[in-house]
């Protein structure tokens, strides 16, 4: 079963695996990419990693997803924030291939990696 998630709840989960309402599309966490343009300096890639790991707990609760099923989300979308991170110290990205294009950023980062997105969801109810 889809769930429609108020567009005002960001998350890491591609739009394959969440219904969302409206025109929305996947909504990343920009706010740490968005961090790291901001102040490169003081940009903590692990702080980052922890914002999205609680995000990823939080949507646990909502969607009463199952632990193992919420480990994975954290794995995979902690190895996007690194790889997008490297992306753009290197040039090779830029925030606007993120916040404008991120389902094919999100692909290319699939591609890139050799990961997959295609995880079964358990719910826990």
């Amino acid at each position: 079963m889809q769930r429609e998630l108020p567009s005002s709840m960001p998350l890491w989960i591609p739009a394959s695996q969440i219904k969302m309402g409206g025109s929305d599309s996947v909504v990343t966490s920009l706010f740490l990419l968005q961090a790291y343009e901001r102040s490169r300096s003081t940009f903590s890639l692990s702080a980052a990693v922890n914002k999205l790991e609680k995000r990823v707990d939080q949507i646990q609760q909502w969607l009463s997803l199952d632990q193992e099923t919420t480990d994975e989300w954290k794995l995979l979308g902690g190895r996007c924030v690194r790889w997008t991170v490297a992306g753009l110290e290197k040039g090779q990205l830029q925030l606007r291939d993120i916040a404008d294009l991120f389902p094919v950023t999100w692909k290319k980062y699939l591609t890139e990696t050799d990961q997959t997105d295609d995880i079964k969801a358990r719910c826990e109810r």
